[in-house]
């Protein structure tokens, strides 16, 4: 599944593709996971990283 196109159903935290959420049938009540996630290859520099909210202990910078 591309991020790009993967979407979080709120009422059942479900992610799915497609028009309907696949657990509960819901149409509306979903948001893109886009706008939770970054992807790494996004992220420029450390302090991208650091500022960007990932809260990664383990990752190596």
């Amino acid at each position: 599944m591309e991020l790009k196109k993967a979407k979080f159903c709120i009422d059942c935290e479900e992610i799915f593709e497609g028009e309907n959420c696949p657990r509960c049938g819901e149409r509306s009540v979903w948001r893109w996971l886009r706008e939770w996630v970054i992807p790494l290859q996004k992220l420029t520099n450390r302090d991208a990283v650091r500022n960007s909210g990932l809260g990664c202990s383990s990752f190596d910078y």
